[in-house]
This record gives structure tokens, C-alpha cells and sequence, in this order.
């Protein structure tokens, strides 16, 4: 089980937005669930790739990080420099 967190921030490039949600978290299954969960709230709120803050997927139980989901849905390991990054390949389980 892990938990993801989802936010927004203002992006410096285009006019502050009022309308911006509250950083919440979201309980997923899988990796492939939290990708899932992240796209259908950057599409819902209307979100530029400037204002996705979310993505960070921790250990529901230990709290560790485990994951980053990009704005565009990818997911990644979770080097400090993204340049050493990897993409996650992600399965969906048949259930």
C-alpha cells in the first residue's frame, strides 16, 4: 500500500491562479493506481506541467519515499538529481 500526494503550485510564468487545491494525499495499491490517481487530478483542476508540486509516493507504512510521478504520468525512481532518475516500468495486476 502507498500513498500519494497531490498538490499544486502557483507557476511563475502565467497569472496566479485562485483556484489552485489543497495539497491532499490519496491511498493506492500500486504504482501503476498512483500514476492513475495523479492524472486524473492534474486533468481534473486543470493543471500545466508548471503547476504540478505532487507526485511523491511514499510507503503507506514506513513513510519512505519510493516513487515520483512526473506531470505527464511517468514514474520514477528517486535519485536527488533527476538527471540519474530511471523510469519504473509499470504493470497493471489483473484484478
Amino acid at each position: 500500500m502507498f500513498k500519494v500526494t497531490l498538490s499544486a503550485c502557483q507557476n511563475p510564468d502565467f497569472p496566479r491562479r485562485s483556484d489552485l487545491p489543497a495539497r491532499t494525499t490519496a491511498e493506492v495499491a500500486a504504482l501503476w493506481e498512483a500514476a492513475e490517481v495523479c492524472q486524473r487530478f492534474i486533468e481534473g483542476h486543470g493543471l500545466g506541467g508548471g503547476n504540478w508540486s505532487g507526485g511523491q509516493v511514499r510507503d503507506a507504512v514506513t513513510g519512505k519515499l519510493v516513487a515520483l510521478v512526473s506531470y505527464n504520468g511517468r514514474v520514477w525512481t528517486t535519485e536527488r538529481r533527476w538527471q540519474d532518475r530511471k523510469e519504473i516500468a509499470l504493470e497493471r495486476s489483473a484484478s
